[in-house]
This record gives structure tokens, C-alpha cells and sequence, in this order.
């Protein structure tokens, strides 16, 4: 699997449950996260490694919004307005 810096990609750790933001390489199934959100589903702004085993990019972003921090270079605020 190619993977892109600065991607997001989902099914990661042992128990496929993170979600991170690929940075580097580190090992053949681990790789360096710029970031993530835990099996939890809490946001973690810091570098550590994952199993990238059984990763999935993730290509619509609309699936981690309401995790990410307001602010966040990936978050994008969507707004529809109905006029009456």
C-alpha cells in the first residue's frame, strides 16, 4: 500500500479501531501519526505509532468532522441556510 503524508487513514492499532494521519514510516506494519482520534473517539494532537496493518484511506473527510477540533486544517464547517 502507497500511503500519503499528511492523509487520513481508519482500521489502525491492533484492534482496528483508530484513526490517524500518516507522517512516516517506521517499521513494516507500524507507521508514524502526526495525530489521531482514539478507539474512544477523543482527539489527540501528538505524534506517536500505529498498526497500519489493515489501514483504509479515508477520502471523504465528513466521516472524522465531528471529532476534530473546531479550528483544525481539516475541519470544514458546512452550512446549509434555508430561505423561506
Amino acid at each position: 500500500m502507497n500511503l500519503e503524508k499528511g492523509k487520513w487513514y481508519k482500521n489502525l492499532g491492533y484492534e482496528n479501531n483508530y484513526i490517524g494521519k500518516y507522517l512516516d514510516d517506521y517499521d513494516n506494519n507500524a507507521k508514524i501519526i502526526s495525530e489521531y482520534i482514539t478507539g474512544e473517539k477523543e482527539y489527540r494532537n501528538k505524534r506517536g505509532t500505529l498498526c497500519f496493518k489493515n489501514a483504509v484511506l479515508i477520502e471523504d473527510l465528513s466521516e472524522i468532522q465531528k471529532y476534530l477540533p473546531l479550528g483544525h486544517s481539516d475541519y470544514k464547517i458546512n452550512k446549509i441556510i434555508e430561505l423561506w
